[in-house]
């Protein structure tokens, strides 16, 4: 699955809002050839169909337009762009089409286009008009792929909120709880709660937490939200073979017993966020901080031993890029080792917990 950013109106500023709310209200996106001009393409500028043409005859400046015909596939996501602005996300629903003469039935200005689903709109994703995030848009289509970018992590957590309202009103519609069914291997159980989307959901409410404390109250009270009936305790004993380890976060339900382990190390940071302050430490100690998650790893293993069906998650939170960043580029971050967390995979549970148990091992000789 590819993102892609892109504008739905031609060269036409003062109605720009209008052709992208006719496009995505007929459940299309499409773009066409010609410059310098307002209004839709003029005949002469025509390229014809894009699966044909040759990209060297394409005018210089949009021949990066054909990957709308021959990379954009079903199933990516599309931000829609107007006046720099986000406006809505989309979903590919369809192969590409040419047409020489655009049908009015169709309600496009556009001889290229694609069918598209699950239409959502920015302003109903980010209520607060103010925490618009202006995003300079030089391209008619482009895909995203830096995945540290600001667009990527955009589009990623709007998808991820899709996804997870969706699952949502599935449930209601079923009377099930809110579980992702699809995620699981022979070594876990048959559902697992969609972690990643509730840590989606709670970076939009909670971007920035005070302390390791507050970042698991506020992940339990996420938690708590999206399963009202479930048993949900901190720091909560249990007995294994180790003795009694104190997990972080147990969350029972009919359908399992889950547990987490969570860690929050900082890099010093004072911001305003949502009108509240916030300062954090530097917390330093990369290598320790490494092995100390890798320990959480190994005391989740320990856990899932006494609590049946359980699916485990070790999860660390941190604006220190010493963690995800072979050697760090933060002032004091440790070189790169054998257990740097670019080596673990992200959202590591279950099976992959008994994979990471010689890295703890690597982990305790370079602390020592």
């Amino acid at each position: 699955m590819t993102y892609w950013r892109m504008q739905l109106h031609p060269m036409e500023p003062g109605a720009a809002l209008r052709h992208t709310v006719t496009c995505l209200a007929a459940k299309f996106i499409g773009l066409d050839f010609g410059e310098g001009y307002p209004g839709p393409t003029r005949r002469g500028d025509d390229v014809g169909d894009l699966l044909r043409a040759d990209p060297a005859a394409l005018p210089e400046t949009q021949r990066g337009l054909v990957a709308f015909a021959t990379e954009m596939q079903e199933g990516d996501y599309v931000l829609v762009m107007v006046h720099n602005f986000p406006f809505a996300l989309c979903r590919v629903a369809g192969g590409y089409n040419y047409v020489r003469e655009v049908p009015p039935e169709l309600k496009v200005w556009f001889h290229h286009f694609r069918r598209v689903d699950d239409v959502r709109y920015y302003g109903d994703f980010v209520t607060d008009a103010h925490a618009w995030e202006r995003i300079p848009t030089p391209h008619t289509i482009s895909p995203v792929r830096d995945e540290d970018g600001p667009v990527f992590q955009l589009i990623q957590r709007w998808v991820g909120a899709a996804q997870r309202v969706g699952v949502d009103e599935a449930s209601a519609r079923d009377g099930a709880s809110p579980v992702n069914a699809s995620v699981g291997t022979d070594e876990e159980p048959d559902v697992v709660i969609d972690v990643h989307s509730a840590l989606q959901a709670l970076a939009l409410r909670r971007p920035v937490f005070h302390s390791e404390a507050d970042f698991q109250h506020s992940l339990a009270w996420t938690l708590h939200e999206l399963f009202p009936k479930s048993a949900l305790r901190l720091e909560r004993p249990v007995a294994t073979s180790r003795g009694v380890l104190h997990v972080d976060l147990v969350l029972t339900l009919t359908d399992g017993v889950f547990v987490f382990e969570l860690k929050y190390k900082t890099w010093g940071l004072k911001c305003l966020v949502g009108g509240e302050q916030y300062d954090l430490q530097t917390h330093g100690a990369e290598p320790i901080g490494r092995y100390d998650f890798l320990a959480d790893v190994a005391r989740l293993e320990a856990a899932r031993e006494v609590l049946s069906a359980t699916s485990s998650w070790a999860i660390l939170l941190t604006n220190d890029s010493g963690y995800w960043s072979p050697g760090g580029s933060a002032p004091g971050s440790p070189p790169p080792s054998a257990s740097h967390l670019a080596d673990v995979a992200p959202g590591c549970y279950s099976g992959a917990l008994r994979r990471l148990r010689a890295l703890c091992e690597v982990g305790k000789s370079q602390s020592a």
